[in-house]
């Protein structure tokens, strides 16, 4: 007989939407870009066993910067995996794979408008997880109009599954 996989323990769907303030008073528009941070569940303390937590930063024509303040997890075993675009069983679209407490690069920057952060962890030995700030840096984008230029428009979602 073959053992069933424990299913995860923790089970919660949110949707966080991060809108743009505009102000329209001036003449160039200024925009508040969105900025937050990003933790494994329960941190700072010790996270559970038997997760899959995933986040999706998306933001049409923008960058996206990361700045990992804490790692610490069971090496090898407990990841947090970076994935730029829609498919997420593409495994050569993981641009970073970050596990155990020695991380080379804590400042990244992803030159894509479409990212989510998978969180796995394996069924034994858990630590305090991560966190981790992001900030969206929107590019320069225009579109033509008759006689003017008009702002395409801007989105911003932060998409927090818990599965």
């Amino acid at each position: 007989t073959t053992a069933t996989p424990k299913s995860p323990e923790i089970l919660i769907d949110v949707d966080i939407v991060h809108p743009l303030e505009y102000k329209s008073h001036k003449p160039k528009s200024i925009y508040q870009y969105p900025y937050g941070t990003i933790s494994s569940p329960n941190y700072p303390q010790n996270y559970s066993n038997n997760i899959i937590c995933r986040w999706r930063l998306y933001h049409r024509n923008a960058f996206i910067r990361l700045y990992i303040h804490e790692f610490h997890t069971e090496l090898h075993y407990d990841t947090l995996a970076l994935h730029v675009g829609q498919n997420l069983n593409n495994r050569a679209m993981i641009i970073h794979e970050l596990s155990g407490d020695d991380i080379d690069n804590r400042h990244l920057f992803i030159r894509n408008d479409n990212l989510f952060l998978i969180f796995t962890t394996d069924k034994s030995y858990n630590t305090s997880g991560f966190s981790l700030n992001y900030e969206i840096i929107e590019r320069e984008a225009k579109v033509q109009g008759i006689g003017s230029e008009i702002d395409q428009a801007k989105q911003f979602n932060l998409t927090s599954l818990f599965l």
